[in-house]
């Protein structure tokens, strides 16, 4: 699909989105589609939980230094939890928690659940504490996953 917009626009749009509050936000991505970006791996959002900040313990305190629609893979025990990072009452380190997810699968064209919640970090190729972007990059509803980088501890 053809661009149309500008990467400004795209860069508005997404900030706009995840500016929302994580209820809001929760229900927006609600079987959204998450794509990797330069590749044919995508998952469809299917299960999801709102943690406004007096929901975030400080375990989570490092969400209060990413953006806004950072994709975080804390290590919980020995899954990987993936937790988007929103605001809440104007000010970040609220999230949106991945319960669940289905992957794509190109030969079949179809989504399949995938059984664990900690599988959609590893099937997005996130290693523990990797914090990547989430964007939207055309006029699609697909949100773009770029690379993640590590959090030094």
């Amino acid at each position: 699909m053809p661009e149309r917009g500008t990467a400004e626009q795209f860069q508005r749009r997404t900030e706009a989105f995840f500016g929302q509050s994580p209820a809001i936000l929760a229900r927006q991505l609600q079987d959204v589609v998450i794509q990797v970006e330069g590749t044919n791996r995508a998952i469809r959002l299917t299960s999801l939980e709102s943690w406004r900040l007096s929901q975030v313990g400080k375990r989570y305190s490092p969400m209060q230094e990413m953006k806004l629609g950072d994709l975080w893979a804390p290590p919980v025990r020995t899954m990987r939890q993936s937790l988007i990072v929103a605001q809440d009452m104007g000010r970040v380190g609220a999230c949106v928690r991945i319960l669940r997810a289905a992957t794509y699968d190109p030969g079949t064209s179809s989504y399949v659940e995938m059984v664990r919640e900690g599988q959609t970090a590893e099937y997005l190729g996130m290693d523990k504490n990797v914090i990547a972007s989430l964007r939207f990059v055309d006029e699609s509803d697909t949100l773009y996953l770029s690379r993640g980088r590590s959090l030094s501890k």
